[in-house]
């Protein structure tokens, strides 16, 4: 359940907010100001300093993707990815310290 909850939707959630509608009605301004723009608006949506300049680094990272490919899959698909390595992580590292 935990990969469902904390891996697929958001992966699902996020990138349409902000690759999909944030990126996407940013882009009059320019590219890079999409990017960096729905980027921050990602890491700051985070609401933990730990993970905020990551966020905002994957932000980018995501950002650029969708602009490459003019496609959220291949976003979607990489964040699935990086939040469901977190979770495997996550419960393996639970299990090896009982």
């Amino acid at each position: 359940m935990s990969f469902v909850t904390m891996a697929i939707i958001p992966a699902f959630v996020e990138e349409f907010l902000f690759r999909g509608l944030i990126q996407t009605n940013l882009r009059p301004f320019g590219r890079g100001v999409a990017i960096v723009g729905s980027a921050v608006l990602f890491g700051a949506m985070h609401q933990n300093i730990q993970q905020i300049f990551y966020a905002t680094v994957a932000g980018l990272v995501l950002g650029y993707l969708y602009e490459v490919t003019d496609s959220i899959w291949c976003g979607i698909l990489l964040h699935l990815l990086n939040n469901g390595f977190s979770v495997v992580e996550t419960a393996i590292t639970e299990r090896m310290n009982k």
